[in-house]
């Protein structure tokens, strides 16, 4: 249908950064299905990983790197803060990473 067709357009338009792709690897040793670049039926975002647990529970993640925020790199951009919103009020399980925090963990284990 036609959200398939939009889905593998942002797949193939989607460049995820290496935190990203970092995440995500951590997230399968966990056990969890990832699929990564995933349009949101809902609201049309297009979301970093989706992760999906062995009873069907579905988790967004936003893996948010020095992009989503202003100049003093805590502070996130309104564009960012309205798509988690938006998410948010559509009933999403959502976890956001900021890439200060991520980076700030010392271990495998940690993350």
């Amino acid at each position: 249908g036609g959200w398939e067709a939009v889905r593998e357009m942002v797949r193939l338009e989607a460049s995820p950064s290496k935190l990203q792709r970092e995440v995500a690897r951590h997230l399968a040793t966990l056990g969890l299905e990832v699929e990564e670049e995933v349009v949101h039926i809902g609201t049309g975002y297009s979301v970093d990983i989706e992760a999906t647990t062995q009873e069907g529970e579905t988790l967004l993640i936003e893996v948010d790197g020095p992009f989503h925020y202003a100049h003093n790199g805590k502070s996130r951009l309104g564009s960012s803060r309205m798509k988690l919103r938006h998410l948010q009020q559509h009933g999403s399980l959502l976890c956001c990473v900021p890439y200060w925090r991520w980076g700030a963990l010392p271990t495998t284990h940690a993350r």
